[in-house]
C-alpha cells in the first residue's frame, strides 16, 4: 500500500514544481526525460530501483497530466481574454451583493463548451438562484488576477474565467429546482433557520461552523479567532467530518451501519460546502477509513491521505496551488507522521505518569479528560509540525498559542456542532422548540468567544517573522525537530525546553532590541489606506488607521509581536476613512495616552466620534492649531498645522520624524499645491523617508517636493482601488529623483531601522 503513497506523493510533487517553479514550454518536454530515465530502476535490480522507478513514472505522469489540463481546459478559455460577447450561463450557487453590484458563480456556456466561472453584474442587485439561466452581453477575462494582481487563486479553485456584466440581463428561472442543486438549496435553507432561532452573533458563529461560511463573522471576532490559531474551525474540513460520523456512530451504534449511513451523509455534507479542496480531501480520506469494514480491510493514514490527494489532482492539477489544500494535507500528514511519537512519549514522561497515578486520574472521568488532554496536545503539536512553514510562507506569522487555545475550545467547538445540528434538525420540525434548546450551544459560544478574546490579547500569542530573533528562533526548532528525527530520540525533554527558553529569549531580545532602538518605523499593509507606526527607545506613536484590509487588526497584531498593547501618542491627519475610520476603535482597545487631531471642520462625523472615544477612554486630546515639536524616546516629530484648503485632503497634518541625520516625511493626501506651501513656509530637512503623498496619486509628490526634501527612498501605502493608485506619472517622478520606492501591495509591512 505504501506504493501508492509513493506514487502520489511523487506525481504531487512533479505538480506543485509545474505551478510554481517549471517554464510551462518545458514541462512536458521534463516529463518526456523522467519517462526516458524510468529506464534507470530495473537496472539497478533493488528495493531502490523499484521506488526510483515508481517515483519517476509518477514524476512523468504529473507533469504530463498538468499539460494536457492546461491545454484542454485553459488555454481555450484564453482564446476569449479581454473580448466581450454575448454568454448563456447556468448559475450554481445563491448570488452575493456587495457595494458594487452582485456576484454569482456560474457555468458560461460559450461555443457549446462550459467553462467555471464568476459572473459580476456591476451596477445591478440581483436575487438568483442555483438553476437560474442567464444570458448576457460579458466582458471576459480569463480569471488569473486579483485586482490586477496575477494569482493562482481562482485556478486552484476550478474558475478559468471572470465575466463582467453592466446590463440587466435576461434570467430565466426554472420550474424546479434541478436535483443538483439540492444540497446548495439546503444549505441555504439552513442559513435562514440558523437566522431565524439564533440572536445575530450567535447565528452567523453556527454559519461559520456548521456550513463554512464565515464571512458573516464580525471581523474583529474573526481576527481574535486569526491570533488564536483557531480559525481552522471555520474551514470545513476533516475536524467537521469528524463530528459529523460521530453524531451518526451515536445513533447507529454498530459500526458497519455507521459506515453505510456515513458515506451518503458526508457526500451530501460535502455538496453543501461547495465542495471545496479542503471538504474533498476530508470526505475522501473518511469514506475510505470508514468503508474498510464493509470490505473487511485495514486502513493505512498514508495512504488513505496520499489517494485523496491523487484523486483531487487528477480532477484539477491546479488545486495544488490551493492554500487550505496545502494546509489541510499537511495538517493529515502531521498527524500520522508526529503526533504517535509525541503521543508515546508524553505516555512514558514522569510527570504524566504521576499525574495519573493521582486520586483525580483514578477514576473513569479522570482518565477520559486525562486521555482527551494528551490527545489534543498530540494532535496540535503533530498539526503544527508541518503547517508552521505554510502559514509563515503565506502569513509571514507563527501562532505561538495555538496548541493552548485548541486544547481550552476544542472541545466546546465539538459539543456545539453536534448539539446545534442536532437543534437544527429539531427547528425543522418545530421552530419553537427549536429555539428553546438553542440556549445550549449558546452558552458554548459565550465560553469561546470569552476565551478567545483573552487568549488573542496574551501578549506574542502571534509572532510576525519581520523581526530577525523570531526568523531564527523558527530556524532553530526545525533543526532540532530533524536532529531529532535522524537520531531517533524518543524522549526529547531537553530539546523543548530548550525551544521554550530560546522563544523566550527571542522575544526578550526583541523587545531589548525595540526599546533600545533609536527609531523603528513600520508602514502597515492595510490595503488602501495608512497606518504608519514609529517606536523610539520603548516609546510607540501611530499615525492613522484606515484601510480596506482591517487595519485595525494589523496594528493589533503588529504592537502584540512587540508584547505592547500601550500607545504614547495616536495622530490622525485627517478625518477620511482610509485614514481614520478604525480610530475610535483602537482608543478603546489600546492604552492611549494622547490623540493629536487637526482643528478643522469635519462633516462626516469621524472627528465627534474620535473625541468622543478619547472622552471615554480618558486620553488627553489635542486639537492641533499650530505646529508643535514632540520629543519620543531618543527621537522627534515635528507636525505641522493644517495650511487652509477646500477640502479635507488639504487640510490635514503633516509632519517630520527625525533621529540625529534620519529624517522621515510625511505628507498624508496633501496635493501638489499645498507640497509647494509646506515647502514656503516650513523648514523641511533633507529626508532619507518619504511617506509618498494620497497613496500614490499623481496630483501629489510633485517635482518641487522631491527636488527640496531629497528622498533615498520612498513608501507608498497602497492597495486595490478604482482610483489608478499608485499612478504611472508619480512612479516615473520618483524613478526619475533617483528615489527606490517600496510599495505595501506588493511587499507587506515595510520596516525601516535605524
Amino acid at each position: 500500500m505504501r506504493k501508492l503513497a509513493t506514487f502520489a506523493f511523487s506525481f504531487a510533487a512533479a505538480v506543485f514544481l509545474a505551478v510554481y517553479f517549471l517554464p510551462t514550454e518545458y514541462v512536458l518536454y521534463i516529463a518526456v526525460a523522467l519517462a526516458v530515465l524510468c529506464c534507470v530502476g530495473p537496472v539497478l535490480k533493488n528495493d531502490f530501483g523499484k521506488r526510483l522507478t515508481i517515483i519517476l513514472l509518477a514524476a512523468a505522469l504529473g507533469l504530463t497530466w498538468f499539460s494536457a489540463y492546461n491545454a484542454l481546459f485553459r488555454s481555450p478559455a484564453a482564446e476569449y481574454n479581454g473580448e466581450t460577447m454575448r454568454i448563456s450561463a447556468e448559475v450554481t450557487d445563491y448570488s452575493e451583493v456587495y457595494d458594487y453590484g452582485t456576484r454569482v458563480q456560474a457555468n458560461v456556456v460559450i461555443d457549446s463548451k462550459s467553462y467555471k466561472s464568476l459572473v459580476y453584474f456591476y451596477g445591478q442587485s440581483l436575487e438568483l438562484i442555483p438553476g437560474d439561466i442567464l444570458s448576457s452581453n460579458a466582458e471576459l477575462t480569463l480569471a488569473d488576477t486579483i485586482h490586477r494582481e496575477p494569482t493562482l487563486y481562482y485556478a486552484a479553485n476550478g474558475y478559468t474565467l471572470k465575466a463582467a456584466v453592466f446590463e440587466s440581463p435576461n434570467i430565466l428561472h426554472p420550474e424546479s429546482t434541478p436535483l443538483k442543486y439540492y444540497p446548495a438549496k439546503v444549505s441555504k435553507a439552513f442559513e435562514g433557520m440558523l437566522d431565524n432561532i439564533y440572536p445575530e452573533f450567535e447565528s452567523s458563529f453556527m454559519k461559520a461552523l456548521l456550513l463554512g461560511k464565515d464571512q458573516y463573522v464580525p471581523e474583529d471576532f474573526m481576527y481574535s479567532m486569526e491570533r488564536t490559531g483557531l480559525t481552522h474551525v471555520f474551514v470545513v474540513s476533516g475536524l467537521h467530518i469528524g463530528f459529523l460520523i460521530s453524531i451518526i456512530s451515536l445513533l447507529a451504534r454498530r459500526r458497519r451501519l455507521t459506515a453505510a449511513v456515513s458515506i451518503p451523509v458526508i457526500l451530501f455534507f460535502s455538496a453543501m460546502s461547495g465542495f471545496t479542496p479542503s471538504v474533498c480531501r476530508a470526505s475522501l480520506m473518511y469514506i475510505m477509513v470508514i468503508s474498510a469494514p464493509l470490505f473487511y480491510r485495514d486502513s493505512d493514514g498514508l495512504t488513505n491521505i496520499s489517494l485523496a490527494l491523487l484523486l483531487l489532482l487528477l480532477l484539477n492539477p491546479l488545486s495544488i496551488a490551493n492554500m487550505a489544500l496545502q494546509l489541510s494535507f499537511a495538517c493529515c500528514i502531521g498527524i500520522c507522521l508526529f503526533s504517535p511519537s509525541i503521543y508515546r512519549w508524553i505516555s512514558a514522561a514522569k510527570p504524566v505518569v504521576r499525574i495519573a497515578d493521582t486520586k483525580l486520574c483514578s477514576t473513569k472521568a479522570g482518565h477520559y479528560v486525562l486521555n482527551f488532554i494528551k490527545s489534543s496536545l498530540c494532535s496540535s503539536f503533530g498539526v503544527l509540525v508541518p503547517s508552521v512553514p505554510i502559514i509563515a510562507l503565506y502569513y509571514g506569522t507563527v501562532c505561538v498559542i495555538s496548541p493552548l487555545s485548541n486544547l481550552l475550545t476544542l472541545w466546546a467547538f465539538s459539543l456545539c456542532f453536534t448539539t446545534g445540528m442536532l437543534i437544527l434538525s429539531i427547528a425543522f420540525l418545530s421552530s419553537g422548540l427549536g429555539s428553546l434548546l438553542t440556549f445550549i450551544p449558546s452558552v458554548l459560544i459565550r465560553y469561546i468567544s470569552g476565551m478567545v478574546s483573552l487568549l488573542s490579547n496574551i501578549p506574542f500569542a502571534t509572532i510576525h517573522l519581520d523581526f530577525f530573533a523570531y526568523k531564527i528562533w523558527l530556524v532553530f526548532v526545525y533543526i532540532v525537530i530533524v536532529l531529532s528525527i535522524v537520531f531517533k530520540n524518543k524522549r526529547p525533554f531537553v530539546q523543548i525546553v530548550c525551544c521554550i527558553l530560546t522563544f523566550a529569549a527571542a522575544c526578550l531580545v526583541n523587545n531589548m532590541y525595540i526599546s533600545t532602538s533609536d527609531l523603528t518605523f513600520t508602514a502597515l499593509d492595510v490595503g488602501q489606506g495608512q497606518c504608519l507606526v514609529a517606536n523610539s527607545r520603548g516609546e510607540t506613536i501611530v499615525i492613522d488607521c484606515g484601510g480596506t484590509k482591517s487595519p485595525d487588526s494589523a496594528l493589533k497584531s503588529h504592537l502584540n509581536s512587540l508584547g505592547s498593547d500601550h500607545i504614547d501618542m495616536l495622530i490622525v491627519t485627517h478625518f477620511h476613512s482610509d485614514h481614520a475610520e478604525y480610530i475610535p476603535e483602537i482608543i478603546s482597545s489600546f492604552e492611549v495616552d494622547t490623540v493629536v487631531i487637526p482643528d478643522v471642520v469635519d462633516e462626516t462625523g469621524m472627528r465627534y466620534e474620535i473625541i468622543q472615544a478619547a472622552k471615554t477612554n480618558k486620553c488627553d486630546t489635542v486639537i492641533l492649531k499650530n505646529d508643535a515639536l514632540v520629543d519620543f524616546g531618543s527621537s522627534s516629530i515635528e507636525i505641522f498645522a493644517p495650511m487652509g484648503g477646500e477640502t479635507a485632503n488639504e487640510e490635514c497634518l503633516s509632519m517630520v520624524i527625525s533621529h540625529e541625520n534620519y529624517d522621515i516625511l510625511v505628507t498624508a493626501d496633501m496635493n501638489i499645491d499645498l507640497e509647494n506651501l509646506l515647502i514656503a513656509t516650513r523648514d523641511l530637512p533633507n529626508v532619507e523617508l518619504l511617506v509618498a503623498g494620497h497613496h500614490g496619486s499623481r496630483l501629489s509628490t510633485g517635482e518641487k517636493l522631491l527636488r527640496t526634501v531629497d528622498p533615498e527612498t520612498a513608501i507608498i501605502s497602497v492597495g486595490y482601488n478604482s482610483y489608478g493608485h499608485p499612478s504611472d506619472e508619480t512612479l516615473y517622478r520618483l524613478e526619475a529623483f533617483g528615489v527606490s520606492v517600496m510599495r505595501t501591495d506588493e511587499s507587506g509591512n515595510i520596516t525601516i531601522r535605524k
